[in-house]
Order: C-alpha cells, then sequence, then structure tokens
C-alpha cells in the first residue's frame, strides 16, 4: 500500500462526501471513485471532493486499496457483500464502513479471510458537508474492528482532526441510541419547544432565536458543571409545583406526555427530600381531570 491510499467510496452522501473532501484537502489519501445508484449523485460528490471517478455500478469501479462504505445502514449488508467479491480487488484490500449502530462483527461473514473489515464512526452531525468540512476539527470518532485495518484507517481521521476512541463491538446499539438521542432528539426538542412559543403569541423568528440560545446556554452549563445537577435550572430544580402545574394546563396531549416523561428524568437529578419528590412526582403524573 502507498503512503497515500487510494480510496472508493461507496455512497455519495454528507459524510461519504465531507471524509472525501478532508483527505483530499489534507493529501493523506487518493480519492478514486465515488459510486452511487444515482450517477448524478456520485458526479455531484466527486466536484464536491475535488477528485477521483463516478460510477453507478460497483463492478466497473476501478481496483483500491481501501472502500470505505457510507450507505445508509439498511444497506450495508448488500454493499460489504458485493464489495468483497469484485475481482478487480486486492486480496487484502481493506473495507470500512461508518455505521455508528452496526459492528464489524455483524459483517464477517460476508467477507473473505483475507478482507480487513472495520468501521469509524465520526460524532458528529452532518446537516451538509460544506458545513461539516470547516467543522471536522478535534472530532471524536469511535473505531472497532480488524487491527491491521485500523493501522491504516486511524491515522487518516487524525490527519483531518480526528480523536479515536475503541468502542465495544456488541455495545454499538447502545452507544449509537446515546448519541442519537443527543443530537436528533435535540433538534425535536427544539421543534416542541418552538411551537409551544408560537401559542404563547410569539413570531417564529422570535420563536427560534428564542430556543437556540437558551439550548446554547444550556449546553455551556453542562460543558462547564461538574455533574448534570449541577447544571439544572428551572422549576423541577426549585420544587415549584404550582409552576409545573400551569405548564401541564398550557400543554395539549401530546407535548404533555412527553414533558410528563422527561420531567421525571429530571427529578431524579435533583437533591430534593422523599416528600418533595413524592409531591412533585404526583403534580407531574396525576390526572388533572380528577384533581390533585
Amino acid at each position: 500500500m502507498s503512503e497515500r491510499p487510494s480510496i472508493l467510496i461507496v455512497g455519495a452522501g454528507r459524510v461519504g462526501q465531507t471524509l472525501g473532501n478532508l483527505w483530499v484537502t489534507h493529501q493523506v489519501a487518493q480519492i478514486r471513485a465515488v459510486c452511487n445508484t444515482s450517477l448524478s449523485s456520485a458526479q455531484d460528490a466527486i466536484r464536491f471532493i475535488g477528485q477521483g471517478d463516478a460510477y453507478c455500478d460497483l463492478s466497473q469501479c476501478p481496483a483500491v486499496d481501501i472502500v470505505v462504505v457510507t450507505t445508509p445502514d439498511d444497506q450495508l449488508t448488500a454493499v460489504i457483500s458485493e464489495v468483497q467479491a469484485l475481482p478487480q480487488m486486492p486480496g487484502d484490500l481493506i473495507i470500512m464502513h461508518c455505521s455508528g449502530c452496526y459492528a464489524s462483527t455483524d459483517y464477517t461473514t460476508l467477507i473473505k479471510s483475507s478482507s480487513q473489515l472495520a468501521s469509524v464512526h465520526p460524532v458528529m452531525s452532518v446537516s451538509s458537508p460544506e458545513l461539516a468540512v470547516k467543522q471536522f476539527k478535534h472530532i471524536m470518532c469511535g473505531y472497532e474492528g480488524s487491527s491491521k485495518a485500523l493501522a491504516v484507517l486511524l491515522p487518516l481521521f487524525e490527519a483531518i482532526g480526528g480523536i479515536p476512541f475503541k468502542l465495544i463491538p456488541h455495545q454499538k446499539a447502545a452507544y449509537h441510541v446515546g448519541m442519537v438521542m443527543a443530537s436528533n432528539y435535540l433538534v425535536a426538542l427544539s421543534e416542541m419547544s418552538r411551537l409551544c412559543l408560537e401559542q404563547a403569541g410569539l413570531s417564529e423568528s422570535t420563536a427560534s432565536s428564542l430556543v437556540n440560545q437558551i439550548m446554547q446556554q444550556t449546553l455551556v452549563n453542562i460543558g462547564s458543571s461538574n455533574t448534570l445537577s449541577d447544571a439544572l435550572t428551572g422549576p423541577i430544580q426549585r420544587g415549584d409545583e404550582a409552576t409545573l402545574l400551569r405548564h401541564r394546563m398550557a400543554l395539549g396531549d401530546d407535548l404533555e406526555e412527553i414533558y410528563q416523561l422527561v420531567g421525571l428524568r429530571l427529578l431524579a437529578l435533583t437533591s430534593h427530600s422523599s416528600q418533595v419528590l413524592d409531591r412533585l412526582e404526583h403534580v407531574l403524573t396525576d390526572d388533572l381531570s380528577k384533581g390533585l
């Protein structure tokens, strides 16, 4: 393998474009090709990456040192199976996928014994490749798989600003759901908060600004506090029963249920006495139509 390994990226999405662009920019790898079911999408990816050729058929792709699979998770089995069977690929081909949920061990029955399979999952929310390449600094990257493959792959991530950390293969689903709740579910929480503010008569732009501001302040508090309990503020932390009751009365049924469930999780972070905890739990969960 050369000092700058050759790479085929399968999947022309945001993650593949981001990694390809960064590897080319930092001159640590050669992107030979991007393969995607849509040729036009592959061509768009190549333009962003700045190197390589576009394909829509894996059998036509050139031989490479590394195949990086950045497809949706439900396509991994089919793609890895097809890649390892390509006659043009070398016997010591490295196959890497970027799934945070599935482990390399989930696909060992699909690959040749000589193939080296590993996964590296950059922990970042990639809403656009253009933004991601600017933000890819000190990005944690969870890895697991073949040690031989990782000896080649991890330096590629370190060179572009990645900080590798080891994952336990059979615990990746738990790891990934934690990342999803911290990222994707935060978007849903933002949407629910904005709905409440708009219901209160605020404009969409004002609601958006307020939610963004307080979320950013809260994240700063979490990062600078010794414990999550230290970062907690608001009516549950204060034990303000009347405020919690007013909140519930202002919410529709769907949002009230979420408010109750999250509120109970917050109760566990407080240092209230058992008597106060019991009262607050009743305020959060009792049927309001029957009175408290």
